[in-house]
């Protein structure tokens, strides 16, 4: 069973997301979608997946259309767009 939680821009309670994760969980979910559209994504994606004790999933387009966050220059030749990047390292 897969599980979704996450922000919005009219809705941005951490503690929230982690009262839902812990439901999620104890509910027998074996993965959860952080689906957050606001608020610091990367900050609380990286709370999520500090919390969890299953997968947690993202959607990385979510942050790189993100309206907080700065446009970034589209650059093939060095890899992945910043917020990509950010959804990667937070996995290691």
């Amino acid at each position: 069973m897969n599980a979704n939680i996450g922000t919005s821009t009219e809705r941005i309670d951490v503690k929230e997301e982690l009262t839902k994760l812990t439901i999620a969980i104890e509910a027998g979910a074996d993965t959860v979608m952080d689906l957050s559209t606001g608020g610091d994504l990367d900050a609380i994606r990286k709370t999520i997946i500090e919390h969890s004790k299953v997968p947690i999933g993202t959607v990385p387009i979510y942050q790189a259309s993100h309206p907080g966050g700065k446009e970034e220059k589209v650059d093939h030749c060095h890899g992945p767009l910043p917020p990509l990047r950010g959804h990667r390292e937070a996995r290691r």
